[in-house]
């Protein structure tokens, strides 16, 4: 069952967060990869990806190497290591149409 995709970001004022997939109106199935970066000064605690209110299972891989980043931000002293990735091995039949959010979270727990 497919999941259109809204991208409901939600980072604190402190925190850069930009997802590069799934494009927006995309639909979330099976092996969807959700993948970006995030930054913050005192460092990224964790990433987290929800759908219609409901975390879904699985940790996100953070700390993945953006030399883009890098290049375009040099003045970030982690922004080296600011990629996330997470692919969707199920997807919770009980939510219809739901709406995907990113979490990021950083060091002071914003």
């Amino acid at each position: 069952m497919a999941r259109r995709v809204a991208h409901a970001v939600r980072p604190s004022t402190d925190i850069v967060l930009v997802c590069d997939e799934p494009k927006k109106g995309s639909e979330v199935t099976l092996g969807t990869v959700v993948s970006g970066w995030a930054y913050s000064a005192v460092g990224i605690r964790e990433i987290s990806i929800w759908l219609e209110g409901q975390r879904v299972a699985g940790e996100v891989e953070y700390g993945l190497l953006r030399e883009d980043v890098a290049q375009a931000r040099p003045e970030w002293p982690n922004a080296l290591r600011s990629g996330f990735r997470y692919r969707f091995r199920t997807v919770p039949a009980s939510v219809e149409g739901a709406e995907l959010t990113i979490v990021a979270e950083d060091g002071e727990g914003q």
